[in-house]
C-alpha cells in the first residue's frame, strides 16, 4: 500500500533524533504491557503518559519533548507513541482519518502511517519505512493467526526505494494486562515473527474488544529497530 498524508517534514527533531542514533545501538527486545501504576488521566497528557515508565512499555534515552498542553487540550490527545530504543513515551495527535487509514503526529518530529492499526510508513525519521504492504497481516490477524506475507520499501544509500520481502507467521498468545493511558484492560495478544534472508523481527498487537489494535510495538527499519502505539 502506498502512504498518503504525510507532510513530509524533517524538522530539529530529527536531526536531534540523527545524533541519538548514533549515541545508541540499543534494540527493543521487551514486550509492552507488565507493571502499571493505574494511575488515572487527570492531569496534562505528558504527565498522564509519563505513568507507562515504571512497566515495560517505558523507554530509555532521550528525554521527553516539551508539549504544548493547551494545543493538545484543544485538538485532544489520541495516545501514545515512541521509540523505545531512543525516546520516553509522549502524546500523539491524529492528524488525518480516512475510515482505517490514519496518520499520527509526534512531538519528537515525526509521523506515523497506519492501515487498520498496522504500520505502513512513517516520515521525518532518519531512516523512514517508506510503506508497507500488510493486507496479508491483517488477514491472518483477524482470522485469529495464520502465516503471510509483507512488504516493505524504504530508502538505500543512494535514496532509491527498494521492497524487501518478510514471511511471517501470526499466533495468539493469549490474554495479557495492559495500561492504556491509566486504563488497565486485560487484552489478546498477537505475536508477528517475520524473518526476510537478512533479518528477523517480532511485531506485538493487542486488540480491544472491537477486534481493532489497541497497542502494538511494530517493526520500522532496521536502524530505527521498534515503534511502540498505544491508543487512549
Amino acid at each position: 500500500m502506498s502512504v498518503t498524508g504525510f507532510a513530509g517534514r524533517r524538522s530539529l527533531a530529527a536531526i536531534a533524533m540523527l545524533a541519538l542514533l548514533g549515541a545508541c545501538a540499543a534494540d527493543d527486545v521487551a514486550a509492552p504491557g507488565g507493571t502499571s501504576t493505574g494511575a488515572e488521566i487527570t492531569r496534562s497528557p505528558l504527565a498522564a503518559i509519563a505513568d507507562f515508565l515504571p512497566g515495560d512499555f517505558g523507554g530509555g534515552g532521550a528525554a521527553a519533548p516539551a508539549v504544548d498542553d493547551a494545543a493538545y487540550a484543544a485538538e485532544g490527545v489520541a495516545g501514545a507513541m515512541w521509540l523505545p530504543s531512543y525516546s520516553v513515551p509522549a502524546p500523539m495527535r491524529l492528524v488525518q482519518d480516512n475510515g482505517g487509514d490514519r496518520t499520527y503526529s509526534s512531538p519528537y518530529g515525526f509521523d506515523a502511517a497506519f492501515d487498520d492499526g498496522l504500520l505502513v510508513g512513517t516520515r521525518g525519521l532518519p531512516d523512514d519505512l517508506m510503506g508497507a504492504n500488510v493486507t496479508q497481516v491483517a488477514q491472518a490477524i483477524r482470522a485469529g493467526g495464520g502465516s503471510a506475507v509483507r512488504i516493505h520499501d524504504r530508502l538505500d544509500s543512494l535514496d532509491r526505494v527498494v521492497q524487501e520481502r518478510f514471511d511471517c507467521e501470526i499466533v495468539a498468545s493469549g490474554a495479557e494486562q495492559i495500561d492504556l493511558g491509566g486504563r488497565m484492560a486485560s487484552l489478546p495478544r498477537f505475536t508477528e515473527t517475520c524473518s526476510s534472508p537478512t533479518l528477523v523481527f517480532e511485531n506485538l498487537y493487542w486488540l480491544g474488544a472491537n477486534g481493532e489494535i489497541a497497542a502494538s510495538r511494530q517493526f520500522v527499519t532496521q536502524t530505527v529497530a521498534y515503534l511502540r502505539f498505544a491508543r487512549f
